[in-house]
């Protein structure tokens, strides 16, 4: 008494490139009985077509290496024809001297249906820069705020933000420490009632003292659980000689 799968996928990228213009088109149809044993795509039963044009731009001055700017596009279905979602994104990116690297992007249409209900109309707005000042310092920041859905048994439309900062520090080949600030709140559209606020605190400390014997602490406060957590780690590497 063997099982038989049958299904069937097909994923399509055509691609132009050059030194001002990009484009590319992906369509991805995958029937629910198709098999993903390799793990490159780790959904089914869905029809998808992603679309992308971006101008890229080298001006000669003292602040910009290059900027760009561009629209992305997306269509998804069910295998059976039910829209699923759909989001046009202009975007624009900026990537200057210094080793600093601007991007923003605008969710103008975005609509989803999620758990049997269309929300239209969640609309945000993205903004990340990322940079680094000295070699021993890397700082990445973003933030996203606008319209989410609020993703429950009994969803709905809500506004909010999420915000994001990392910091790296090296000052020497031996010693890392890294501080992560995670911020997120949502809040009901309709009747303006709190889902969430809330701030995850982290630092990572990591020290080599030699090629054995190494260091690790993690501590982490988290305002939406009410907690705080370390995990300390001291490890020490027997030489197989």
């Amino acid at each position: 008494n063997g099982e038989s799968y049958n299904g069937t996928g097909i994923h399509l990228y055509l691609h132009h490139g050059e030194k001002n213009y990009y484009f590319g088109l992906t369509y991805n149809d995958y029937s629910p009985t198709f098999q993903t044993y390799n793990g490159i795509f780790d959904q089914v039963g869905y029809r998808q077509a992603v679309m992308t044009h971006e101008c890229d731009l080298y001006p000669m001055n003292s602040y910009l290496d290059s900027w760009g700017f561009g629209i992305s596009s997306e269509g998804r279905y069910d295998f059976y024809g039910k829209q699923k979602e759909q989001y046009l994104q202009p975007y624009i990116y900026l990537n200057m001297k210094g080793q600093t690297n601007i991007y923003m992007n605008y969710f103008g249409v975005n609509d989803e249906h999620f758990e049997g209900i269309w929300f239209r109309g969640i609309r945000r707005g993205y903004f990340q820069i990322n940079t680094n000042p000295l070699n021993e310092i890397n700082i990445n920041a973003s933030i996203q705020a606008g319209k989410f859905i609020y993703r429950m048994a009994d969803p709905e439309m809500g506004t909010g933000h999420n915000i994001s900062l990392d910091i790296l520090l090296k000052p020497t080949s031996q010693f890392n420490f890294e501080f992560t600030y995670s911020r997120a709140r949502l809040s009901s559209v309709e009747t303006s009632e709190l889902f969430f606020d809330g701030n995850i605190y982290r630092g990572v400390l990591i020290y080599q003292f030699n090629s054995e014997l190494f260091f690790r602490t993690i501590i982490q406060y988290d305002t939406f659980a009410k907690n705080f957590q370390v995990y300390p780690l001291l490890s020490y590497k027997l030489s197989a000689f």
